[in-house]
């Protein structure tokens, strides 16, 4: 762990490399980073340290949550099935942001379900149902049940 500025900044390079990686679609090179830091880093260092800094977290950095389940099920949707995919995609993002201000949700229901319901209620009114979805869902979820991310 980090006992000095040096440590402390490694450590700091090191949170910002993670974060682009779990969250940004583009990687990140770690040499580009050994540049920024202008050379006051290695790569092993930096590679290290990532190491130290999941291990600590118990790679626990991102839980999936409703909003995200929502994005990926309506990405699964071809656009010439869905009318108006983008207004029905916003609705459901809505629904899934609404379900925090309910506690008992919070409480007992999982970002899954959430994002399932929202989906479903948005599609309402569509010749789309779930049952089209399930395919694609259910590879889906075999990839995130293989992620080394859950605890």
């Amino acid at each position: 762990y980090p006992q000095d500025r040096s440590g402390f900044q490694l450590a700091c390079i090191t949170c910002m490399y993670i974060a682009i990686k779990v969250h940004e679609p583009i990687e990140l090179d770690v040499a580009l980073l050994c540049d920024l830091s202008r050379g006051n880093y290695s790569v092993s260092e930096i590679t290290q340290m990532e190491q130290v800094i999941l291990h600590a977290l118990h790679w626990r950095l991102n839980p999936p949550t409703a909003t995200s389940f929502v994005k990926h099920f309506f990405s699964l949707l071809p656009s010439s099935i869905v009318h108006d995919k983008n207004g029905r995609m916003r609705s459901a993002l809505h629904q899934a942001e609404l379900s925090v201000f309910d506690y008992s949700l919070v409480l007992t229901a999982t970002s899954f379900t959430i994002a399932t319901a929202a989906v479903s209620n948005a599609l309402v009114g569509t010749d789309v149902s779930l049952q089209i979805l399930m395919p694609s869902v259910f590879s889906f979820l075999c990839l995130v049940a293989r992620s080394p991310l859950l605890p």
